[in-house]
């Protein structure tokens, strides 16, 4: 799971406090380092880096330390690997720059919240489409110069595919492109992108324990200068 639970403290000041403990790819360094959070009852750890690597080396030098147990995720301009233990999430952000890419990496306990049912809201008044009996497990809204773009993650007790068919045919319905669809490929999640008039929604389902987890990525642009 998620991915996107990080970014609730991306931009929280920085304390000096022990990093981490992920391993470094070569010619990566540490560069800040959160404090230890509680967010909404869940433990947060993140770190940020910088790297001489490509954002494709970082990935799979992580992909290589779970290998069977990784799952990678595309949220422009971000790519993102994470790996669940029993009790812990293990997610790496990173994004190209000029000389490499830079990042976060953190560490949760967000499993061994979800087994006792701390998280679970109610999506009646959620701006965003969602199958009956759905929870929402958290959501955000970034801003910057050029995009504004809101995550949701969301549980529900139907298949993979009876969540990306719900979305297939609620936003073709509506004008809606579809741009990409993952069915088929062989990976763990299933990714839908779509787009319309300068907007683009994402979604990442995969079943996870007798459930379906899907993260949602709406994404609006802006023309410079408005």
């Amino acid at each position: 799971m998620n991915k996107c639970l990080l970014l609730l403290l991306l931009f929280a000041q920085s304390l000096q406090l022990a990093a981490v403990q992920l391993p470094l790819p070569p010619k990566t360094q540490l560069t800040q380092v959160t404090e230890r959070a509680l967010v909404k009852g869940m433990n947060l750890q993140i770190s940020q880096f910088e790297s001489t690597l490509s954002v494709a080396e970082v990935v799979s030098f992580y992909q290589n330390l779970w290998p069977e147990k990784s799952i990678v995720t595309e949220f422009s301009p971000w790519t993102m690997v994470g790996s669940r233990s029993a009790q812990q999430f293990y997610n790496v952000q990173v994004q190209p720059q000029r000389r490499g890419s830079w990042g976060y990496l953190s560490v949760s306990d967000l499993p061994k919240q979800l087994q006792q049912g701390v998280f679970g809201k109610s999506t009646k008044q959620l701006q965003l489409p969602a199958m009956s009996g759905s929870q929402l497990i958290d959501q955000q809204r970034h801003q910057d110069l050029l995009n504004t773009s809101k995550t949701w993650v969301l549980r529900n007790s139907y298949s993979v595919d009876a969540n990306s068919q719900y979305y297939l045919n609620y936003y073709l319905q509506r004008g809606w492109k579809l741009l990409q669809d993952t069915r088929g490929s062989g990976l763990k999640v299933r990714v839908l992108l779509l787009g319309k008039a300068g907007q683009s929604v994402s979604f990442s389902v995969r079943a996870d324990n007798g459930q379906s987890e899907i993260v949602a990525n709406l994404i609006k642009g802006k023309i410079v200068g408005e």
